[in-house]
């Protein structure tokens, strides 16, 4: 099952990177690249002189022009505020560009956009954006001294904890911000997520810690084991998977370690759940002083055969179920 981390993956189509060249190559393989831009979008930079893109930020803001023209307003790691453009200004910041949408691509400074994989089970755009903007003001450090301090420990020598989240420190940032902001607005999705019951009809699921419906699994929950459908929905009655056959209570909940009635017939259910067949039963309590306990047979359909009871059960034919 996916957790925040993977979530962040999945949101940067498959994978946290602290190279903007790759940043943009997962985009492009996913076909998620495109020219003009949305609130949320991964946007590149292209840096002549490197001859390639060598920034990156996130879109916040959008404003489309009567003639063609787009303002973006962006949050950037390792930029310098104030600046129209900077790539190693040592700081989060938020910037603004104004550009004819036939000016993206080619050698301009805009490259393109990364549309990363919104969904419920990963963030919104509104939360990747929360999540940078919760930086803005964040400078780099001159050791890794103080890396959680916003202001504290400045210098230029690039010690984030963005850096030390990713495992790469002291070296160029930008694109591990994003990877960061990635996994940071994933994690507070999921911490925001509902977790619990929900009724569908007359039928009921459940979501579990990660914010996701359980289906097609046995899930244990407030110190009962349930199971679901494929679709999420719980199962009530009998239920059978490789182990063998279950009896799922009115309320979801699987019985266990008792007999149950069912249509005339009584089952033993052992305790983990499964039901016995070809197996001895023994009685709780002994028949009188003196005496042993009666072992009650359970055939080959579950069933108690009730003229198959015996003092003296051949444990080498059947096993006791328990």
């Amino acid at each position: 099952m996916m957790n925040s981390y993977q979530a962040g993956k999945k949101l940067l189509c498959g994978e946290y990177t602290s190279f903007t060249v790759s940043g943009k190559g997962l985009f492009v393989r996913a076909k998620r690249w495109f020219t003009e831009p949305e609130i949320g979008d991964i946007v590149y930079f292209y840096h002549a002189s490197m001859g390639r893109v060598a920034h990156v930020g996130i879109v916040v803001d959008v404003i489309r022009g009567i003639f063609g023209t787009f303002t973006i307003t962006t949050v950037e790691g390792n930029t310098e505020p104030g600046k129209r453009f900077s790539r190693d200004g040592g700081s989060v910041a938020e910037k603004r560009y104004t550009f004819h949408k036939n000016e993206v691509g080619g050698k301009h400074l805009i490259d393109g956009f990364g549309r990363p994989v919104y969904g419920a089970d990963t963030c919104t755009a509104a939360e990747l954006i929360a999540a940078a903007r919760a930086e803005i003001g964040y400078v780099e450090k001159a050791s890794a001294a103080q890396l959680e301090n916003r202001s504290g420990n400045p210098g230029d020598k690039n010690y984030t904890k963005f850096g030390a989240w990713y495992g790469l420190n002291a070296a160029p940032w930008c694109q591990e911000f994003v990877s960061w902001c990635a996994y940071t607005a994933c994690a507070a999705h999921r911490a925001k997520a509902h977790t619990g019951w929900e009724k569908a009809g007359d039928r009921w699921t459940y979501i579990d810690e990660n914010g996701e419906r359980v289906a097609g699994r046995w899930a244990y929950i407030g110190g009962r084991w349930y199971v679901f459908d494929n679709a999420g929905y719980m199962i009530r009655g009998w239920f059978k998977d490789r182990s063998g056959w279950y009896y799922m209570a009115d309320d979801g909940g699987m019985l266990a370690g008792q007999w149950l009635d069912y249509n005339g017939e009584q089952y033993y259910l052992t305790k983990t759940g499964a039901m016995a067949k070809n197996a001895y039963v023994r009685s709780e309590k002994t028949i009188a002083p003196g005496r042993g306990y009666i072992y009650y047979w359970i055939n080959g359909e579950g069933h108690w055969d009730v003229s198959r009871d015996t003092e003296t059960p051949d444990f080498s034919a059947a096993e006791l179920a328990e």
